[in-house]
């Protein structure tokens, strides 16, 4: 079993989080699980107004893996299905549909 320090040296974040709009934001949290990536995609604001489109795609694979809609309510999370990563980088984006929401991602590469 790697060590968490060595996990998170492996993994490679892109973008963590930020505000969307006014008190409406998102949150992308990772981990690895051995090959496994596995990504959570939070609320920590007001209700989204609108769906956010999530996609987990592979590097190489031109077609996603897990592409779906969410709305989360206030202070809301979910896990993402786990992906296996097996040394390639697994990339979650995530594109809210309101006006003036910026999108976010993040990538891991598990080991």
């Amino acid at each position: 079993m790697r060590s968490p320090i060595l996990a998170a040296a492996i993994l490679s974040l892109i973008a963590v989080s930020a505000e969307a709009q006014g008190l409406t934001g998102v949150t992308l949290n990772w981990s690895c699980q051995g090959m496994t990536a596995v990504f959570r995609v939070g609320n920590p604001g007001a209700a989204w107004p609108a769906p956010a489109h999530v996609i987990v795609s592979v590097a190489g694979d031109r077609v996603p893996v897990i592409q779906r809609d969410l709305v989360l309510p206030a202070g809301q999370s979910v896990t993402v299905d786990p992906v296996l990563s097996a040394g390639r980088a697994v990339q979650i984006r995530v594109e809210p549909t309101w006006p003036g929401a910026q999108s976010y991602s993040a990538a891991a590469t598990c080991q």
